[in-house]
């Protein structure tokens, strides 16, 4: 029979458990779940796939666009949008934690919160050199796959976007978004041809009053681009 003691004692050890869990959550550094995310990743080599994109300014639709768009890591994008094929202007259009890896970008952990299901961790990601381009960048990453589910960026001046990312494992150590979902103009210019219609369109993105969905399909992994 199950006793009140027993009870006690079952309670007690599970609460030290799960205190020893948050404790070695709050015990790591930038780098070390940076590290985290870079084994979540390291299967994937690059990946094709096509893209649906549909957005709005304020309550006005926008014209649809899809087209295919492939990235081999850590950061070369092409993209084919409405039968024009371009490299989009910042490489970030993905946030892949191999872009900012090594001494080129300074890593830091400004806030980790628990959740019913992971550890949340807000982590700054600053370019070293005063050269580089003034993004401000922010992402979270969750303890239960390593990846990042939401970043936000923004250039002085020159727009800012937030997103959320959805992803699904294509292969071990591989994973690839499903849907990109978010505000603000700044990388979702990068998904329209520089010229004609997608020029247009991005001189009228550049406003945080866009929102935007992009959902990714037919997906190709480690073809060697």
């Amino acid at each position: 029979m199950f006793k009140l003691s027993d009870f006690l004692v079952f309670f007690v050890v599970l609460n030290l458990f799960i205190s020893s869990l948050i404790s070695a959550n709050e015990t790591l550094t930038a780098t070390q779940i940076w590290e985290k995310m870079l084994l979540a990743q390291s299967g994937l080599k690059d990946f094709t796939a096509r893209v649906s994109l549909s957005s709005k300014l304020g309550i006005l639709p926008l014209p649809k666009l899809s087209g295919e768009i492939s990235t081999k890591r850590p950061s070369q994008v092409q993209a084919t949008m409405a039968g024009v094929t371009f490299t989009p202007q910042h490489p970030y259009l993905f946030p892949d934690p191999l872009q900012f890896t090594g001494t080129g970008y300074h890593l830091t952990l400004v806030d980790c919160e628990e959740t019913a299901d992971a550890t949340i961790f807000v982590i700054d990601v600053t370019p070293t050199s005063t050269e580089a381009q003034p993004l401000s960048m922010r992402f979270w990453i969750s303890s239960s796959n390593w990846l990042i589910f939401r970043s936000d960026m923004s250039i002085p001046g020159g727009g800012r976007t937030i997103m959320d990312a959805e992803y699904i494992q294509a292969a071990p150590n591989a994973w690839v978004p499903t849907k990109l979902s978010g505000t603000g103009g700044l990388l979702l210019a990068d998904l329209l041809p520089p010229s004609g219609l997608g020029k247009l369109l991005a001189s009228l993105l550049n406003s945080d009053h866009v929102e935007f969905t992009a959902i990714l399909s037919e997906h190709q992994v480690n073809i060697g681009l």
